[in-house]
């Protein structure tokens, strides 16, 4: 069945809401959703690793607190640039997460126990933050961009086109190597060319509500929103990587049954420890996400996120 299910569900969805009510189909409101749901995503991207292999990290959403404080940090009271401040934000998070790795996968502690609560409250860096209440306000006008602005319309097509071209050469890249294999069906090749195919069509659908002005003021609004490539990408790079890759084998035989795993010459504990380090460096993107949208950083953010992202998985 795969995602049909899921997919049949959301369909489902869809016809309800926009029965009950009048402004949930509307170009503005579907934009607003796909923003929203963005640091979800990719929260939800993250603990798809360590859930798999059978653990949990309870502390991916104060880790992407963590780092956003890191960043702000850096970027408002350092005045570095806000890239390399990122990066030095992700490095944070990935150090955390390489910590809890190697407590669970050499120590032996339970993932559940190690990652519940393995940093204490943040304390406000300084006066400036006392006065205002904990919080740090985002002033990069990139940041703030990203869950805030639409892209170009033009762009919001380029990149369509980027997308069905690697669609496509994925697609006779399996097409190739399965017929290489011998004995194993392959898909047609009419079937890979067809401009009709549903991917194509329900991003180009996509592409050309969203190129629509969506604004009810004076100014127009158009053109997708600028997460939504910057998400997708990430989904797509975390499934290439547990679908198409050695690596994303033996993530899905540890999690399968560890043991057989190491039998099997897996080593069980370097893949623990990459998990729990892609996991908690996403959560920084994810609470990239998150300050991006709300403008602030403060002590608690990402505190609540992290159940929510396990049941969106």
């Amino acid at each position: 069945m795969g995602m049909l299910p899921a997919l049949a569900g959301l369909f489902v969805l869809t016809i309800l809401f926009t029965t009950l009510s009048s402004v949930f189909f509307t170009k503005a409101n579907i934009a607003n959703l796909m923003t929203q749901t963005a640091a979800l995503m990719m929260l939800s991207v993250a603990l798809t690793f360590v859930i798999v292999i059978a653990e949990i990290d309870l502390s991916a959403g104060v880790t992407s607190g963590l780092g956003m404080a890191v960043w702000i940090l850096l970027v408002n009271s350092n005045h570095w640039n806000w890239v390399l401040a990122l990066i030095v934000a992700l490095l944070c998070g990935a150090a955390i997460g390489l910590f809890i790795g190697v407590f669970v996968a050499k120590v032996g502690i339970p993932s559940f126990v190690i990652n519940a609560r393995p940093l204490p409250r943040p304390p406000r860096p300084d006066a400036r933050a006392a006065r205002q209440g904990g919080s740090y306000r985002v002033e990069t006008p990139a940041v703030v961009a990203i869950m805030n602005k639409p892209m170009a319309v033009w762009l919001g097509w380029a990149l369509l086109a980027v997308i069905v071209a690697i669609s496509l050469g994925t697609g006779l890249y399996d097409r190739r190597r399965r017929a290489a294999a011998g004995g194993v069906a392959v898909r047609p090749i009419a079937l890979l060319l067809d401009p009709r195919r549903p991917l194509d069509r329900a991003g180009g659908i996509f592409v050309g509500y969203m190129s629509q002005n969506r604004s009810s003021g004076i100014f127009p609004v158009e053109g997708v929103p600028i997460v939504v490539p910057i998400a997708l990408g990430i989904v797509w790079i975390g499934q290439t990587i547990l679908d198409r890759t050695s690596f994303g084998m033996h993530v899905y035989a540890i999690g399968g049954n560890p043991e057989a795993a190491r039998r099997a010459g897996i080593n069980v504990a370097r893949v623990r420890i990459a998990c729990f380090l892609v996991c908690s460096t996403l959560a920084v993107v994810s609470g990239l996400f998150t300050v991006s949208q709300v403008g602030v950083v403060q002590s608690a953010t990402g505190r609540d996120i992290v159940l929510s992202a396990s049941g969106r998985r």
